[in-house]
């Protein structure tokens, strides 16, 4: 009985990691530290805005509010 028990649990197990497996490694994408630091030598590290850390400040765009006929 333990040993049917061990082999469902392993079994289990196996599906996870290789589900696991599978979604960390996607094609194509290539996987960059948020706490990395900027590319030049201006940039610094936690500014995110204003163009300081090397990279544009966000655009906003005000969303449309849905409006009945």
């Amino acid at each position: 009985r333990f040993k049917q028990i061990e082999e469902e649990r392993e079994s289990e197990k196996n599906k996870w990691l290789s589900f696991h497996n599978k979604s960390v490694k996607k094609s194509g994408v290539k996987a960059k530290s948020i706490f990395a630091s900027p590319d030049n030598l201006a940039g610094r590290v936690g500014i995110g805005t204003c163009g300081i850390s090397g990279r544009p400040m966000t655009e906003y765009t005000p969303g449309e509010k849905w409006k009945k006929g």
